[in-house]
């Protein structure tokens, strides 16, 4: 009787989130505003403020949903989400200099303080603690995706996933009017003005590569589970691949290496669609050979452009000054452990412990590794919230696909795998554009396998 109501509940709130036309449109209104104006990192203050305020007025105008979400959301991802949010708070907390002068690293704090006399002070566990708020003031922002979209119908996730293609168009047409200008004209960040590859919207080649990957995902979703002709659909496998060719021009060698997931999920997607019988294989076959013909020739005209063999040519370049930075974090990271030098202070911490031999022109403001960089800032327990987003997340995948006829599912797990693994190499969610692209995933998961779940108790 129990598993009755709470269905009953939860489809009355999925019907009045899907059609509330107000709580949607803000939902969608916050992701253009992420990805328009949260493409700078951590050093475009004013631009992410932007996006800071948008989530907070969302979370404002709608309490009910934010309670929605704690109250009604898969347990498991509510728990993770507060202790997410919970951990900056928590590295914010002054505690006495008998207390804080004896964690680790905290020498650096207390031989300041004792140049002005301050050696009694009180400080919290983060050591830049203006960095670890702003920190959790950007963590606002895929909070307030979360609570706009876990518990979305289908016809809401429609919408978001066509946003999110069409965002894709503009920051595309952006990025070629930079490039017609060499990257001199219509550039949002000054760092990235006169440099090589494709930004669009983003100070950084790999985060416009990794968002355009993204956006390959989700336009192939709509591709596989939206009703279509073989003509649409050899228009939308065209338009697929000049998005290829954009990650290309990106000049991002993680996101080029990328481009397997969309491909394979398309592949996967092909073959069950012909499958469950709901295409005729022969128009599918028809349609895959006609693309790979039109892809052959059009990669073959494209390979003299002096844009993409320069992009083809990074490949070549396996010398990474990476790889300095991450030895240089790992002993920032010992020095730490395990309590963390709190959330955001990479960038001023780095500099004191960057080895001579390693100096150069340019400064490194992140590890380079998102999953290294965490554990820096937030020591055992942030490394614990990893391992327990992982644990969530591989739980979802393997509900997602239980059904593989389910096709969105599998798509919603590849663009979190794509956010996953460039994580390795560069850091896509200190980008509040891509975190919200990462949270939105995240919902339309949940959203997706909470109706498979209750269909199955029906």
């Amino acid at each position: 009787m129990h598993s009755v109501r709470h269905e009953n509940a939860s489809g009355r709130r999925r019907r009045k989130f899907g059609n509330n036309t107000m709580e949607q449109a803000a939902g969608l209104l916050l992701i253009g505003v992420a990805v328009v104006c949260g493409g700078g990192g951590s050093q475009q203050g004013a631009a992410n403020l932007i996006v800071e305020l948008a989530a907070l007025c969302y979370l404002a105008l709608f309490p009910g949903r934010v309670a929605n979400f704690f109250r009604d959301g898969p347990r498991f991802l509510v728990i993770l989400t507060g202790a997410t949010l919970l951990l900056p708070l928590v590295q914010l907390v002054p505690l006495p200099a008998a207390v804080s002068a004896g964690l680790p690293g905290h020498d650096l704090v207390y031989s300041s303080l004792g140049l002005v006399g301050r050696e009694a002070a009180w400080w919290p566990i983060s050591v830049v603690p203006q960095r670890t708020f702003m920190g959790w003031l950007a963590l606002l922002v895929p909070f307030a995706t979360l609570v706009a979209f876990h518990d979305v119908d289908r016809k809401g996730a429609l919408r978001a996933l066509q946003l999110l293609c069409l965002l894709g168009v503009f920051v595309a047409v952006l990025g070629g009017l930079q490039i017609a200008s060499n990257n001199m004209l219509a550039m949002p960040y000054g760092e990235a003005r006169g440099g090589m590859g494709l930004f669009g919207t983003f100070a950084n080649h790999n985060s416009s590569g990794l968002f355009f990957d993204l956006v390959l995902v989700a336009a192939a979703i709509l591709f596989a589970t939206r009703p279509m002709g073989l003509a649409l659909r050899i228009a939308g496998a065209a338009a697929m691949l000049i998005g290829v060719l954009v990650v290309a021009l990106t000049q991002s060698r993680s996101s080029m290496g990328l481009l397997l997931l969309p491909a394979a999920y398309l592949g996967w997607s092909f073959v069950r669609m012909g499958g469950a019988g709901k295409v005729d294989r022969r128009v599918l076959w028809a349609g895959a050979a006609i693309c790979a013909l039109s892809g052959a020739v059009v990669v073959a005209l494209l390979l003299g452009n002096a844009r993409i063999a320069a992009s083809l040519g990074r490949f070549d370049e396996l010398q990474d000054i990476r790889l300095l930075i991450w030895g240089d974090s790992w002993g920032l990271m010992q020095r730490f452990l395990p309590f963390g030098a709190g959330i955001g202070s990479f960038a001023d911490l780095f500099q004191i412990h960057e080895s001579l031999e390693y100096l150069g022109p340019l400064r490194a403001g992140r590890a380079h590794n998102d999953y290294l960089e965490i554990v820096i800032e937030a020591g055992a327990a942030g490394c614990l919230l990893v391992l327990a987003w992982f644990v969530w997340g591989l739980r979802e995948a393997f509900a997602a696909l239980r059904k593989p006829s389910d096709l969105a599912t599998a798509g919603y797990v590849t663009m979190l795998v794509a956010l996953a693994i460039q994580s390795f190499v560069d850091y896509p969610l200190r980008n509040l554009s891509l975190f919200c692209v990462a949270a939105l995933a995240v919902s339309l998961l949940v959203a997706r396998n909470g109706d498979k779940r209750e269909g199955n108790s029906q």
